[in-house]
């Protein structure tokens, strides 16, 4: 399936596991969700992580602690998200593989989509053409 724009209200409200103000990543080591804020006053002050993983830690920022996920997603919000994210369907949902900072950043800059590399093949692409913007 190729890269697709997904209505990220629906999304989030069908899934809410996939909002990181909701529910932490299971990646990440924190104990609260991400707190927009917080987020916005590291924008204000111009504190952003724009560090990107390299490929054999894609998906895994178990190293970082809970400010530098606030200022990765305020990152984002300030130079705009420039890739998909990546999701998988397993059984009756979808789960986000790697783009948790930019979906926060999508959230935060109050988009109506976010754009999604569904992974090749999808299990149940039915589920992600429900979703499709």
């Amino acid at each position: 399936m190729p890269i697709v724009r997904l209505d990220l209200k629906k999304f989030m409200g069908r899934w809410p596991k996939n909002n990181p103000f909701v529910r932490v990543p299971s990646a990440w080591e924190m104990d609260e969700p991400l707190d927009a804020d917080w987020i916005q006053q590291l924008v204000e002050t111009g504190d952003l992580q724009g560090e990107m993983f390299e490929p054999e830690h894609r998906g895994m920022p178990w190293a970082w602690e809970s400010i530098e996920h606030h200022r990765r997603v305020a990152w984002f919000v300030v130079h705009g998200i420039d890739m998909p994210i990546e999701v998988g369907t397993w059984e009756d949902e979808v789960t986000t593989i790697e783009g948790y900072h930019r979906t926060a950043a999508a959230i935060m800059l109050g988009h109506d989509t976010i754009e999604v590399d569904p992974g090749t093949p999808t299990a149940n692409p039915h589920l992600i053409e429900e979703l499709l913007a």
